[in-house]
């Protein structure tokens, strides 16, 4: 078994294991003497083993990437978005994850073939938004300025950037999740004429998380008045 250390101090175990090409199986010769047939089988089962435990280990550095995403993006609901200026950086959280999706990608870049890291990071443009999303519910009872939603958008800008480099990933998932954002700005007769007319475009949770967003924003107006 492997030692339970970092990601980087396990590539050796597991992206090794990961690079395994296991040959053709072998069929058995039934008029193959001295126990050919026999070595032949045993070659045969331990190829397929071996393409078993590449599958196992491919399965597991995808889900140590996502786990990645999960960890990083979590501080979000720690994070203050009422914000007076303009933030020209995104937050430490986001280039601490692409920093780490980056040293990720340069260490099994060195063992896997291109479809096999193709595949470890495919899907990550859209569950990085999808937690983004998932995340204003915990911060919507607290007030999201302008250029608090603008530091939202700056961070799906930077995980984008970062991830059509190391995944192509795709814009749809980042343009959705920042449409989604941006209507925290919109006024209330705005925000529900939008519903009106893209009823499918967000469910309904998500739209009573930018409800409530809206909400918690004009009652601290209020006080502030």
């Amino acid at each position: 078994q492997p030692p339970r250390r970092s990601f980087i101090s396990r590539r050796n175990y597991v992206v090794r294991s990961a690079s395994v090409r296991a040959k053709p199986n072998w069929k058995l010769n039934p008029r193959s003497k001295g126990g050919g047939g026999l070595v032949e089988t045993k070659a045969g089962d331990m190829a397929e083993r071996f393409r078993e435990l590449t599958e196992t280990c491919l399965f597991t550095l995808r889900l140590e990437v996502q786990m990645h995403c999960f960890f990083h993006l979590s501080n979000m609901a720690h994070s203050e978005y009422a914000l007076k200026d303009e933030s020209l950086q995104p937050e430490g959280f986001i280039v601490e994850l692409n920093r780490d999706l980056t040293s990720i990608e340069d260490a099994i870049s060195k063992y896997l073939h291109p479809s096999k890291v193709k595949y470890i990071f495919s899907g990550l443009d859209q569950l990085v938004c999808s937690i983004i999303m998932r995340t204003l519910p915990l911060i919507s009872h607290r007030r999201i300025t302008p250029f608090g939603v603008l530091l939202i958008t700056r961070n799906l800008y930077a995980l984008q950037q970062n991830l059509t480099n190391v995944a192509n990933a795709s814009s749809k998932h980042f343009d959705h999740a920042r449409r989604y954002f941006e209507l925290i700005n919109k006024s209330l007769e705005d925000l529900e004429q939008f519903r009106s007319d893209n009823p499918k475009e967000f469910s309904q949770e998500e739209y009573k998380a930018i409800t409530d967003a809206y909400a918690a924003n004009t009652s601290m107006d209020m006080k502030v008045r």
